[in-house]
């Protein structure tokens, strides 16, 4: 997918999700002038996952992750447009990779800003990314984009009931090891539970 059929697929998202749930609120795609916001914004919101982290694991989004994350993955942000160019929330559409079994697109790095948490921000975020992957399911039925990935953190009960309102079902579990980790970066044994949404179909 290109970078000018990502930001045409998300238009059309926006205007299918009506308004955002907080005023003054933009959302777009994120570029590289974007990772200076995003590495604390994203750290900053999974402070509260530290309780079973180790110290070198607590801020583990850098620079370097991004950018080599936006020459593959898209991130949506939530500008605010009263302070032009303040990030608020972000979220990561993971592209469908071929060697995958199933073939899916995935979801990930879902942070809200602190001030904003409990306004329905994380479910905009969610609905517009949704919006995204299904519009280019529909020209490459064939590419995975009709199933969409996640991975939850099983000490993290509270994100599995959220994630399962929003449609998703617990369809397996992997360790820490699957996803480029390691189960000595916890304090706590713990896996990765494996979420799947069908999106259409």
């Amino acid at each position: 997918m290109t970078l000018e059929r990502a930001s045409s697929l998300l238009a059309s998202s926006i205007a299918s999700a009506g308004s955002p749930p907080v005023a003054g609120i933009l959302a777009r795609l994120a570029t590289p002038q974007d990772i200076k916001q995003l590495v604390p914004l994203i750290n900053k919101a999974y402070e509260s996952a530290h309780w079973f982290k180790k110290p070198h694991f607590y801020d583990r989004v850098h620079a370097e992750y991004l950018e080599s994350v936006m020459k593959t993955d898209y991130l949506i942000v939530l500008e605010e447009t009263k302070s032009v160019g303040r990030l608020v929330a972000s979220i990561r559409l993971v592209v469908p990779s071929p060697q995958e079994s199933p073939k899916h697109c995935g979801m990930s790095l879902l942070a809200i800003h602190p001030d904003l948490h409990r306004r329905g921000l994380a479910k905009y975020l969610f609905k517009l990314l949704c919006g995204v992957a299904i519009g280019y399911h529909a020209a490459n039925p064939d590419a995975g984009w009709d199933l969409m990935q996640c991975e939850v953190v099983s000490l993290q009960p509270h994100l599995i009931e959220i994630y399962t309102a929003w449609g998703f079902k617990i369809v397996g579990m992997v360790d820490w090891e699957a996803v480029g980790f390691s189960k000595d970066d916890v304090t706590i044994p713990c896996c990765l539970f494996v979420l799947h949404k069908r999106l259409a179909g």
